[in-house]
């Protein structure tokens, strides 16, 4: 089943506190919807609807401090902030789940019935025992020198001493994934566990088009010629889990970057952030089994698809 949700996004500035003392952060929220009426229609909704409504909540969170307790890091404090956001949001407007992000990477996704945590880690590959969490103090360390990303993706927050314990096969939470990026080359590959054959392969493509979209129901800047950078992230099931070859990574990623260039240079209403991103799922969909895709418009509308 097909769920598109697309989102709109805002920042606040807010300081935390613990027992280790203060510390202050940009935290980044983005509101994620869906029009379950008008789902299968050619246009779903103007993300700028929403954005009066989140302005009135965001305020009351802006430029605060905020008590965590025993919490430890950036990302306990985007799961307690992010929970009264998600709470103010809910009181007036039916949300399906909102994203704190961090800008180093992390991410905590708030739904009504579950929490899912990413968390960015940095590894040196000079020695194979030092990892760096992503918005840790001593990252500048790495400066200089070749590393690789990865991303642990957990029901719960995973300390720098667990993720040594999970790399060394010593501990394990009840499940988690854990992905390597090759900064590069834009591509991720997603291991369940300790399997040895990634679950999941994704693949970031970039483009810079200009469009306009010819619509009175969408405001009248978007009617007049314009650009943005388009950001397409694809993520496939590797159901066979085989060995990634360079060849398939290729023949994969220059698929999605034409299915892109098509989709913006089309003169049909395929113009818009939800309908690209739909126009790239059915194009793929026949030949890779697709598990993501998200395509960012503007640093603040982007359009997401699970399957």
């Amino acid at each position: 089943m097909m769920k598109q949700l697309i989102y709109r996004k805002d920042n606040i500035s807010v300081a935390f506190k613990n027992s280790n003392g203060i510390k202050g952060c940009n935290l980044f929220i983005w509101y994620g919807y869906s029009e379950k009426e008008t789902i299968q229609t050619d246009f779903i909704f103007d993300a700028s609807l929403i954005k009066s409504d989140m302005k009135a909540d965001l305020d009351e969170f802006d430029h605060h401090c905020f008590d965590i307790g025993d919490n430890e890091d950036i990302v306990d404090s985007m799961v307690v902030i992010g929970d009264m956001i998600y709470a103010k949001a809910m009181s007036h407007i039916l949300l399906d789940e909102i994203i704190i992000e961090d800008i180093y990477g992390d991410t905590v996704v708030i739904r009504a019935d579950s929490k899912i945590i990413q968390k960015k880690y940095l590894f040196n590959s000079f020695d194979k025992d030092f990892f760096f969490v992503c918005n840790d103090e001593n990252r500048h360390c790495l400066f200089g020198l070749p590393f690789k990303e990865y991303t642990i993706t957990c029901p719960h927050n995973i300390t720098i001493d667990e993720m040594y314990r999970i790399i060394a096969k010593k501990h394990s939470p009840e499940w988690y994934y854990i992905s390597d990026t090759d900064a590069a080359s834009s591509v991720s590959l997603t291991y369940f566990k300790e399997e040895s054959s990634p679950k999941i392969i994704t693949i970031r493509c970039i483009e810079q088009q200009a469009h306009q979209i010819n619509n009175k129901s969408l405001s009248d800047k978007c009617q007049r010629l314009h650009g943005h950078t388009y950001q397409c992230c694809v993520s496939v099931n590797n159901s066979s889990m085989s060995i990634v070859t360079q060849d398939y990574v290729i023949a994969l990623g220059e698929r999605i970057r034409n299915h892109l260039r098509n989709a913006l240079n089309s003169n049909t209403l395929i113009t818009t952030t939800e309908n690209i991103a739909k126009y790239i799922c059915s194009s793929l969909e026949k030949d890779y089994k697709i598990v993501l895709i998200e395509l960012w418009e503007t640093p603040n509308i982007k359009t997401r698809i699970y399957i």
